[in-house]
């Protein structure tokens, strides 16, 4: 298979896999096991992507440098106390920002 059928083919598997929730559930609740559990998704995505671009460079595992922990510990402090992950983006990334621009 060619690189643009892989794609085409995951990304038409994506899009099923969205309008089937919308197609062959509408109206209906999910039970409260699937829908407290689906509560977890974001933050679990995005705790992952974090990870990745903290611990690794160039596949290998290694701490970043310090404007991106710095970054981390504000954004979890942020998401900590007010209990929305939305605000450790809204807090860590102008972190990242601020102390990246420091000559360190």
């Amino acid at each position: 298979m060619t690189t643009l059928a892989v794609m085409a083919t995951i990304g038409l598997g994506s899009y099923g896999l969205r309008a089937a929730l919308l197609v062959l559930l509408p109206g209906r609740r999910l039970p409260a096991g699937v829908d407290r559990g689906l509560l977890f998704i974001g933050p679990a995505a995005a705790a992952a992507m974090l990870s990745a671009t903290v611990a690794t460079r160039a596949g290998h595992l290694a701490l970043r440098p310090v404007p991106e922990l710095v970054a981390v510990a504000a954004g979890f402090v942020a998401a900590r106390r007010t209990g929305n992950a939305a605000y450790a983006f809204a807090f860590g990334l102008p972190v990242l920002w601020l102390v990246s621009a420091l000559p360190l």
